[in-house]
Parts: C-alpha cells; sequence; structure tokens
C-alpha cells in the first residue's frame, strides 16, 4: 500500500514541477513560427482572487493575449474544446495568438467556476487596417 501511495505522490509531483512545452493550445496554431498579421495587439489577463480579469476581453485576429497567474499556486487555463495549456507557475504566465475568429470560452483547469471569454473579430475590422483601406 505504502508503494502505491509512494507512486502516487511521485507522479502527482513530477507534474506540478514540469516545464510546459509551449504556448495554450486554443484557436490558435501553436505550430506557426510567426505570426501571419501585421502589428499584432497584446493583451494581458490577470488570474488573481479566484477570477480572471478582464473576464470578457474583444481582440482582433492576429493579437496575442496572456494569462499571468498572480495566484500563489499553479495554474492552467483550458479553451472549452481545446487541449488545457502547460502548467503556469506562481508569477509566470502563458500566451496564445488569436489567429481564428469567433468566440471562446475559457476556464480554470483546476477550479470551473473561474471563467471568461475572448471575442476574436476579423482582423479587416482592426481600426489601422480599416482606414489603410479607406485611403
Amino acid at each position: 500500500m505504502k508503494g502505491v501511495i509512494l507512486t502516487i505522490l511521485l507522479v502527482f509531483m513530477a507534474a506540478c514541477t514540469s516545464t510546459p512545452t509551449g504556448n495554450v493550445v486554443g484557436p490558435v496554431d501553436t505550430e506557426v513560427d510567426e505570426n501571419p498579421f501585421l502589428n499584432p495587439g497584446y493583451h494581458e489577463i490577470n488570474i488573481s482572487e479566484f477570477y480572471f480579469k478582464p473576464r470578457s476581453l474583444t481582440v482582433y485576429q492576429g493579437d496575442r493575449v496572456k494569462w499571468i497567474n498572480d495566484m500563489p499556486f499553479i495554474k492552467r487555463v483550458w479553451i472549452w474544446g481545446q487541449e488545457p495549456s502547460g502548467i503556469i507557475r506562481p508569477g509566470k504566465s502563458t500566451s496564445v495568438f488569436m489567429l481564428e475568429t469567433g468566440f471562446f470560452k475559457y476556464r480554470d483547469f483546476y477550479y470551473q467556476d473561474m471563467t471568461g471569454n475572448i471575442t476574436v473579430l476579423p482582423y479587416e475590422e482592426r481600426p489601422d487596417v480599416k482606414a489603410r483601406f479607406a485611403e
């Protein structure tokens, strides 16, 4: 019995100390070496006090979204229908380029009441891009 408990403890400890291999796998292609959109925007979502701040975010196609863990323990972001992110240690972050348009719900992998959403608008609707096409 002690062997089983020790094995479970070692597996748990290994999972908590492993280094994530990349960005959150979400509505993005993480294999893309560079963002195909010009001048991507940048947005931060703080994970603190068992909330995502802001809870709702509107971005444009190609923008980068970064989750920053301000909690004293590990977190993972899970965009519904996708694979969850790697472990985000306290004070660390993970980010993605939002390459697809649409409405994406996400939540904390461990605490399902922590939820948020991101609306991704088409790249062509960005004010700076619209102005360029209007000229």
